[in-house]
């Protein structure tokens, strides 16, 4: 792991594979886990919490969208559910 994948961990990201996530006040964003050469991490894909669409970047890597589909699915199936956005207790109704 590299100092830039520590940064974002302590922001909350989380790491999931062969890609991040973090959770923001609109939705779930899938992010690579490998920079690029300039030290960018791009977004792969993301969920927003209104929709519960899965929204792919076009510069995702077909061998990762499987992985980010599956983790997707368990939020997309929780439609309905409160889901918490951080830890002192805020959450967002998924699918509204």
């Amino acid at each position: 792991m590299n100092a830039n994948t520590e940064c974002l961990q302590r922001i909350g990201y989380r790491e999931v594979g062969r890609f991040l996530i973090g959770v923001i006040l609109a939705g779930i964003s899938f992010v690579n886990r490998q920079p690029d050469q300039q030290g960018i991490y791009w977004r792969l894909a993301f969920l927003p919490f209104d929709t519960l669409t899965l929204e792919v970047s076009p510069g995702c890597p077909v061998a990762l969208l499987a992985e980010i589909e599956a983790d997707a699915a368990t939020n997309i199936a929780g439609y309905g559910e409160y889901f918490e956005l951080l830890t002192s207790g805020q959450y967002v109704d998924l699918g509204s």
